[in-house]
């Protein structure tokens, strides 16, 4: 009776395997969405463990204008800023999407690395926004090392020379939310 139960068991489980659908496309798009986050988390704290490390042992200046604040070592500086203008170093030849509002940026520079990060929003779709980067982006000479889309939500990966970064694009309250991370 129990061999009876146990093969009924087993049969019940290949046909549960047979009727659900095998998305390898899903899985592998999840799957690099899952490097992507671990990578950007693991780059993060790695940055900032060194702005940490780079600022205990000196003076720290911290300075308030408006909205935008920046913390001053002598190794180390960060800045944040809420609106504003697009930081110096932002690259002249990167696309800026057309009437999107800056919402923030934040910049950091060391002796070894300097890197920014803004958000501009839109009342443009998704879709008009990826297809405006995918072009422009291409245009003005980055090479597009990864596309992934998942519902609302595209990211893409693209370098150039020795700058690269992560462009992702997303709905927030019926706005279309993009957000560039640049490594300088």
């Amino acid at each position: 009776m129990a061999e009876k139960k146990e093969k009924e068991k087993e049969t019940k489980k290949e046909k549960e395997k047979e009727t659900k659908p095998k998305s390898n496309k899903l899985v592998l798009i999840l799957a690099i969405l899952g490097a992507i986050v671990i990578g950007v988390t693991l780059v993060g704290r790695f940055a900032y463990r060194t702005f940490l490390s780079k600022t205990t042992g000196g003076v720290i200046g911290i300075d308030k204008e408006g909205e935008k604040v920046t913390v001053k070592s002598e190794e180390a500086e960060f800045s944040f800023e809420e609106g504003g203008e697009l930081p110096e170093n932002f690259p002249k030849d990167f696309p800026i999407y057309p009437e999107a509002k800056l919402i923030s940026s934040w910049t950091a520079s060391g002796e070894e690395t300097e890197g920014l990060s803004l958000v501009w929003e839109t009342n443009d779709s998704i879709d008009k926004v990826s297809a405006y980067y995918k072009e422009k982006l291409t245009e003005s000479g980055w090479k597009l090392s990864l596309t992934a889309e998942v519902e609302d939500s595209i990211t893409l990966a693209f370098e150039k020379n020795d700058t690269g970064g992560f462009l992702g694009i997303t709905t927030e309250d019926s706005k279309t939310i993009i957000s560039l991370t640049l490594g300088l």
